[in-house]
């Protein structure tokens, strides 16, 4: 042998390798009659090979399964067992493995019993495992509005009985499995665990987010130059406020809750960017409502968007309009008679016309519409 420990080879020739893994190097010499030496080499590899049994493995929640690693090329035969995820269950320094209560979410992640070569880091084997879940939460995960409702259900396998007892991290659920989220949004826990051996639990992950609804809401018509309150309803949240944004800022001007004070009493809407309207003697809720004002006649869209978390959005069109319209267009009247007009808006009720000074008697008197009067023939 040329190299030292590169093993042994003995004077029939027969080569034993060394424990260590790597490329060696056997020289055979001869020497002539006349004293002529003639060599010759022959290069050895001795692989470094890990391997883990059972390679691949199904195992319920809570089971153990002792894993074997047969490691060649290393004189150090010591290996490093972990788990990957690490959520899937433990294992001893000997192999021996203990699935978790719960297999890990999403059902049919893959499960890792991985061995490290202590003498070779870069070195590793793997099995893979397969956790059969013993109660199953259906469906594993789910989104529920902050208003509704989402009824859960446990499939149990391999114990006593079927019988599980349910619980949430957030919010309430029922003995049958109802959840019904909590005021605040989030990310919560359900759990069913076996009632015959509480050892066994299924999870589902739950996700109930922040919600904007307005009033109104769809498409709305706005009058040129006639104020309109919105009004934002945030759910799943304890901050209420709203911000109120055009797409279109030259189509009109909206009120919001961080600049109150512009817009007090009667403004000029061509003055000023945002603020609060008084409607009916008394400014809306400074904190989710928004009075609009339309400039420009044409459909535009108003967004509305949750403080407490901007992916909280709803859009209202706006249709705004340069003049109500009324039907019969035309008209003679007699002072003191009345008539039954129409008005195609939506934000005026059915309106009632008199002689000597004619308005409209409106939803909102304090922005009603005033016409002169038409003199009889």
């Amino acid at each position: 042998m040329i190299e030292p420990n590169g093993g042994s080879v003995d004077s029939s020739g027969k080569y034993t390798a060394p424990e260590e893994a790597g490329t060696y190097t056997v020289e055979a010499s001869a020497t002539d009659p006349d004293g002529t030496i003639h060599r010759a080499t022959a290069a050895i590899t001795v692989p470094f090979t890990l391997v883990v049994t059972p390679s691949t493995y199904t195992i319920g929640t809570l089971q153990q399964r002792a894993f074997v690693a047969t490691l060649s090329g290393a004189v150090n035969k010591q290996v490093a067992w972990t788990v990957e995820p690490e959520s899937a269950g433990s294992i001893t320094p000997e192999g021996l493995f203990t699935a978790a209560g719960v297999a890990p979410l999403p059902l049919g992640t893959l499960v890792v019993v991985r061995a490290t070569s202590v003498a070779r880091p870069e070195q590793s084997a793997i099995a893979n495992l397969t956790l059969k879940q013993t109660v199953y939460v259906n469906p594993p995960t789910a989104l529920v509005e902050p208003d509704g409702s989402k009824a859960f259900n446990a499939v149990v396998t391999g114990l006593a009985t079927s019988d599980v007892e349910w619980t949430t991290s957030g919010g309430t659920i029922s003995t049958s499995g109802t959840f019904q989220p909590p005021e605040t949004a989030g990310s919560f826990t359900v759990s069913a665990t076996s009632k015959s051996d509480g050892r066994h639990v299924g999870r589902a992950q739950v996700n109930v987010p922040v919600r904007l609804k307005t009033n109104p809401t769809g498409t709305v018509m706005v009058p040129l130059g006639v104020p309109v309150q919105f009004n934002g309803i945030v759910k799943g949240a304890a901050d209420q406020r709203v911000r109120w944004s055009l797409d279109d800022p030259s189509c009109g001007r909206i009120s919001n809750f961080d600049a109150i004070t512009a817009w007090q009493g009667t403004p000029d809407p061509h003055a000023v960017s945002t603020g609060v309207l008084n409607l009916g003697g008394s400014p809306i809720n400074a904190n989710n409502g928004g009075i609009f004002f339309g400039l420009k006649a044409g459909t535009f869209k108003l967004r509305g968007t949750a403080v407490a978390d901007a992916s909280a959005t709803a859009e209202v069109t706006l249709q705004i309009v340069d003049m109500i319209v009324i039907e019969p267009a035309e008209f003679t009247l007699d002072a003191g008679q009345t008539k039954e007009m129409v008005t195609e808006t939506n934000l005026f009720s059915s309106s009632r016309f008199t002689g000597a000074g004619l308005r409209v008697i409106a939803a909102n008197p304090k922005h009603s519409l005033l016409f002169k009067e038409q003199p009889s023939v």
